[in-house]
């Protein structure tokens, strides 16, 4: 009976990856290759939990990893790691979320610039009416006076 040690470690350096993306019996998968105090591993990114596309983005950062199952390294959630990936993916979406907040505030100046030309229109339209009805009145009391 040999005796397996398995790794226990919690973070590790992405070397690169091994296998990209792809499809297993639970999902989409990436095996990725990454070093621990000069010993490499195997480390596993599941795409329900590690999106796959940022994989390339950070080679050689550190991640956190967790054992699993006595097989190697499993990739910790995508939401618990400290990339810098992370903070651009956050600036990025401030500045996207500032650009709907501006263009929001545009849609609604000009939504109320219509409606004011609307109101003037309607109150022209309403002067030209009394002015029409003045002028039909006079017509009818001359004729009445006749």
């Amino acid at each position: 009976m040999s005796n397996e040690f398995y790794p226990v470690i919690q973070t590790v350096k992405l070397l690169r990856v091994l296998i990209p993306s792809r499809e297993g019996k639970k999902g989409e998968y990436a095996v990725g290759l990454g070093v621990h105090d000069g010993s490499e591993h195997t480390i596993l990114f599941c795409s329900e939990t590690f999106p796959l596309h940022v994989l390339n983005k950070i080679i050689g950062k550190i991640i956190r990893v967790d054992p699993s199952n006595g097989r190697g390294l499993r990739a910790v959630d995508y939401k618990h790691q400290d990339f810098e990936v992370i903070k651009e993916n956050l600036e990025d979406t401030a500045i996207e979320v500032q650009k709907l907040h501006v263009k929001q505030d545009n849609s609604e100046n000009r939504a109320v610039q219509r409606h004011e030309a609307c109101i003037k229109e309607m109150k022209e339209i309403k002067d030209e009416l009394e002015r029409v009805k003045a002028v039909i009145i006079c017509a009818y009391a001359n004729d009445e006076n006749d």
